[in-house]
């Protein structure tokens, strides 16, 4: 019988949403079975689906598989800062391009230019590197030379060949990786999750922790060219000479980029005699916890930037599932910190450059409480975009590897730092690392939460607005005969919803997806914008359509009136509290439920109820409009008792 997977466990290893899963479903690229209530999928379907999509068969589904098709490249240009460098880098890559000269028989013979410039090996032609003919007074590096050269074709002795052998070169950083980072395609990096980190940022990383006189231990466990080791080897070549290379260790799964690697050690070191310790290895499917691993341990540094988003192989998942049972989200960089975590000795320290959805995002609230509990959190940096053509967000997350309870943890974001209590998180919904949240913000988001409230949690149902599948065919500006107003996001105001500018036959067999058009067509419901850093609620009583930029969510709480939820989630209190404790872009369900419902009694219910009431109508003047929103800011603030200092806190928070 063939083997099946569940819907979440379907979505899990597509990297998308049980709601897309759903879609594709509904448009026949994926078929269901039923086992119950419960809809199941066959495996072999489900690689066959993902096979078309990194084909580029179905690759108008997912956006992302698109950017796993790219065959672009670019020069991370930004990583130089010096012209005459910028334009040696260049004129390799196109040498490269120009004489179609494989890219690792490039990458050797820009390996080998570098090492003749630097002494390690004496001059010598193409002729000499064909025959082995080189002189190499290393023998571990003369052993890594051999080896790659029985990788490699004869290599000819063009023109093309030669410029590289002889060419002028940059001398610093980690030129080999910076060329192999630009011969790599947009599709490769995003397939396996990794880029290239600026050379400034990795150095900063590892001079933090690197002091005079200690005989440090390092590893980076996903090393790529070298990046890391390099900036720490530097460090620790000015700090201490008679350092022992071989304390640095590194692992990566491109082969490739491990002889880069190699490479870099050994020029970092080049009076040394010694092996780096650099292997291929994916250490995430190497690892077994409480067994021989035959990985090295007790560390005192792992840095990294480790890979997010990576494809992971199907027939992998069971091995996932039994090796990292308290890994749910089958995340990539989730495996490198529960790993580092491991192999570092007692406070030790790890320091990795992550995405920013790990301090915020549901999904990833396992690897959170695995932190909390196994680690103290010395510091979390906001760096914004750091990685050319990747719009994500990163951070820096430093861990101390200790069991003691967490307590004062640094937060760095752009213009301002201060300390936190991290053992709050643990106190959040989901574990959220709220690092926006200062100590006073704090103390006004806990004055909120003090008061009586319940949740929208199993009191409300939650729609997504229709998605088309052609908007230019389904959507028109005009209003047809048949057709009806459909609003966008953007058409979601404060209270009310704008005079729509879009109209639809509302046929939802024809569409992509929509939800049950009861959802659409309840008696009374709230329209929020759906991708949005502020919440925007508007109240609908008149069974009105969105699209999927504006969501539905329908309260169910009889006991709880509809307008009351406008009231308290348009508030400036609650866009505060909103923007502290998630800072998000996406307006998500969890995020809402996690929000406090006020319980009034019935003056303070009508006080609030007469403020909708009011603002719901679009007609309302703007003057008007402003006047009652800041009434409204105000009786909140006046019931939660907050003090002028702390309204101005909200105020300036908000804008």
């Amino acid at each position: 019988m063939s083997k099946t997977l569940t819907l979440k466990e379907t979505a899990d290893l597509l990297g998308i949403s049980t709601a897309t899963v759903l879609n594709w479903q509904r448009h026949g690229y994926l078929n269901h079975l039923k086992k119950g209530e419960k809809k199941i999928y066959k495996i072999e379907e489900i690689i066959d689906t993902k096979n078309r999509i990194d084909n580029g068969q179905i690759d108008r589904l997912n956006s992302r598989a698109n950017k796993k098709n790219s065959t672009k490249t670019f020069l991370p240009q930004e990583y130089f800062h010096d012209t005459a460098d910028l334009f040696q880098i260049n004129e390799i890559l196109h040498t490269i391009k120009e004489y179609h000269i494989d890219s690792e028989t490039g990458l050797f013979l820009i390996a080998m230019n570098r090492l003749i410039k630097s002494g390690l090996i004496e001059s010598c032609t193409i002729d000499g590197i064909n025959n082995k003919s080189y002189i190499i007074n290393n023998v571990f590096l003369k052993a890594d030379i051999d080896e790659w050269l029985t990788n490699l074709v004869i290599i000819k002795p063009t023109h093309g060949e030669e410029h590289l052998l002889y060419m002028k070169i940059p001398l610093e950083g980690d030129l080999l990786g910076v060329i192999y980072q630009s011969l790599l395609t947009e599709g490769h990096k995003s397939k396996e999750g990794s880029y290239y980190t600026p050379q400034w940022l990795a150095s900063k990383m590892a001079e933090e922790y690197l002091v005079p006189d200690r005989n440090y231990k390092i590893l980076d466990p996903c090393c790529g060219t070298g990046q890391f080791l390099l900036s720490a080897a530097g460090i620790i070549h000015e700090l201490q000479p008679d350092y022992n290379p071989q304390n640095i260790w590194g692992y990566d799964i491109d082969s490739l980029a491990v002889k880069i690697a190699r490479i870099n050690l050994y020029l970092a070191f080049p009076g040394k005699q010694f092996s780096p310790n650099i292997y291929t290895r994916n250490i995430i499917f190497h690892f077994t916890l409480g067994k021989k691993s035959g990985l090295e341990k007790d560390f005192d540094l792992v840095l990294g930037n480790p890979p997010w988003g990576a494809d992971l192989k199907f027939e992998q998942t069971n091995f996932l599932k039994d090796h990292y049972p308290i890994i749910a989200s089958f995340e990539s960089f989730s495996y490198f910190i529960f790993i580092a975590l491991f192999l570092l000795k007692e406070n030790g320290i790890l320091s990795y450059i992550l995405p920013e959805a790990i301090i915020n995002i549901k999904t990833h609230k396992d690897i959170r409480g695995y932190i909390l509990r196994n680690s103290h959190i010395l510091k979390i940096e906001h760096l914004g975009r750091v990685f050319r053509n990747v719009f994500t967000p990163v951070i820096r997350l430093d861990l101390k590897k200790s069991f003691e309870q967490n307590t004062g943890s640094m937060v760095f974001l752009p213009g301002q730092s201060f300390s936190v209590d991290s053992a709050r998180f643990s106190h959040n919904q989901d574990k959220i690392f709220d690092i926006f949240n200062t100590s006073d913000d704090e103390l006004i988001i806990n004055k909120l939460f003090a008061y009586p409230y319940t949740t929208l949690q199993d009191h409300a149902e939650w729609a997504l607005g229709i998605v088309t599948g052609n908007n230019d065919k389904f959507i028109s500006t005009i209003q047809k005969d048949s057709y009806e107003p459909i609003y966008k996001g953007r058409d979601v105001e404060r209270f009310y919803l704008k005079e729509p500018g879009s109209y639809i036959l509302f046929k939802p067999e024809l569409f992509q997806q929509t939800a049950p058009e009861a959802k659409y067509r309840v008696r009374e419901k709230l329209i929020y914008r759906f991708i949005s850093n502020k919440l925007v609620f508007a109240y609908d009583n008149r069974q009105r359509l969105t699209l999927n930029s504006a969501n539905i969510l329908i309260p169910t709480d009889n006991n709880y009136p509809v307008k009351l939820i406008p009231a308290l989630f348009n508030s400036s209190l609650y866009q505060f509290v909103f923007l502290k404790k998630f800072f998000t872009h996406k307006i998500l369900k969890n995020h809402l439920e996690g929000l406090p419902l006020l319980l009034l009694d019935d003056e303070q219910l009508k006080s609030f109820l007469d403020f909708t009431g009011s603002l719901i109508d679009p007609a309302l003047p703007d003057k008007q409009r402003i006047k009652l929103l800041s009434e409204l800011d105000n009786v909140l603030f006046e019931l939660l008792k907050l003090s002028n200092t702390e309204i101005a806190c909200v105020r300036k928070a908000v804008g």
